[in-house]
C-alpha cells in the first residue's frame, strides 16, 4: 500500500509516469524491482486507476507510460487524500516526451532524498495548473514568475530541497532544455534561451523569489538555477549567456545522461568559475 500511494502521489504531481520510474520510487534496492514495478503498474491499470500508452522518445525507446485514468480520478483522490491531480494532454506527443524528461530529474532527487535521510525533497511540477499544489492560486500572480519585459517564463518545475539536520533549505528553479528553443532571438520570436536567462537574472535582482518563502516556509537568501540539457554543446552555450547576464554560481548547469547515469546529487553540475564539477548537497543555499 506504502508504494501505491507513493507512486499515485507522483503521478498526481507530474502527470504520468514509467515503469523505470516506479522502480527508482518505490524499488530501487530490490533485486526484483523490474518485476515489482511492473506489477505495481500493471495492477494499478486492472484496477482502473491507470491508463497506459506507449509513445517514442528516441530512437529504439518506447517505454510505457502510465497516467490516471481521467474516468476515476476521483477514486483516485480518495485514496490518496487530495482534492486534485494533474492531468497531461496525452495527445500531444511534445508535452508527454517533455514531461518525462522532467520526471527523469524529479525521480533522482527523490530516489536520492530516500538513499540520503538527511534530505528531504518538495516539488511543484505544475505551476500554471491543473493539479494540487502549494501555491496554485498565487502562481498566477505575474510575481511569483520570472519575466524580461512583456515574456513571462514558467520554469519546468520549482524544488525546495532540506537539510534535516541543519534545518536549511534550498530554493531551486528547474528547466529542462530539450533543444527546441532558439538560443537567441530569431525574427518576430521573442521567447528565447537568452531572454529566458534574463529573466531569472532580473529576478534574482528584484527578489521577487522571496516570494516563495510562505510557501516553503522558510527564508531564502537566493536561489539556483538548475539547467538541463541533452548535450554538452547546449550546455556550453547556455553557460555564456548566464555569465553574460551575471547569475554568476547561481547557474548549475548538467546534461540528462549525466544525472541519469550518476545521479542529481553527484558530481554532474557544471558551474561557472570552477573547472571541476560540483555536487548540490555539499553546497547549501
Amino acid at each position: 500500500m506504502k508504494s501505491t500511494l507513493k507512486l499515485l502521489n507522483f503521478i498526481a504531481d507530474a502527470g504520468l509516469v514509467t515503469n523505470d520510474d516506479a522502480r527508482m520510487l518505490c524499488f530501487k534496492n530490490s533485486v526484483y524491482g523490474d518485476k515489482c514495478a511492473r506489477r505495481l503498474t500493471l495492477g494499478l491499470e486492472n484496477e482502473g486507476l491507470l491508463v497506459s500508452f506507449e509513445t517514442k522518445v528516441g530512437v529504439g525507446r518506447s517505454p510505457k507510460v502510465f497516467a490516471i485514468n481521467k474516468e476515476r480520478k476521483h477514486e483516485v483522490m480518495d485514496v490518496i487524500g487530495r482534492d486534485s491531480v494533474r492531468v497531461i494532454d496525452l495527445n500531444s506527443s511534445f508535452h508527454v516526451k517533455h514531461q518525462l524528461c522532467i520526471n527523469s530529474v524529479l525521480v533522482s532527487f527523490l530516489s536520492c532524498c530516500d538513499e540520503n535521510n538527511n534530505y528531504e525533497c518538495e516539488f511543484i511540477t505544475d505551476l500554471e495548473g491543473t493539479g494540487r499544489n502549494k501555491v496554485f492560486k498565487a502562481i498566477t500572480e505575474k510575481e511569483y514568475l520570472p519575466f524580461y519585459g512583456k515574456n513571462v517564463f514558467v520554469p519546468d518545475a520549482v524544488l525546495c530541497i532540506t537539510n534535516v539536520s541543519q534545518k536549511k533549505k534550498a530554493l531551486i528553479f528547474f528547466e529542462m532544455d530539450r533543444e527546441t528553443t532558439t538560443l537567441k532571438k530569431i525574427g518576430g520570436k521573442s521567447k528565447n534561451v537568452q531572454t529566458k536567462i534574463a529573466s531569472y537574472s532580473s529576478f534574482w535582482e528584484s527578489k521577487n523569489f522571496k516570494k516563495y518563502d510562505e510557501v516553503f516556509d522558510y527564508s531564502f537568501s537566493g536561489f539556483r538555477l538548475l539547467w538541463v540539457a541533452l548535450t554538452q554543446r547546449r550546455i556550453d552555450a547556455v553557460s555564456k549567456f548566464c555569465s553574460q547576464e551575471g547569475l554568476g554560481d547561481s547557474a548549475w548547469l548538467s546534461t540528462i545522461n549525466e544525472i541519469e547515469s550518476k545521479g542529481v546529487f553527484g558530481k554532474v553540475w557544471a558551474v561557472l568559475g570552477n573547472k571541476n564539477r560540483r555536487s548540490l548537497v555539499k553546497e547549501e543555499a
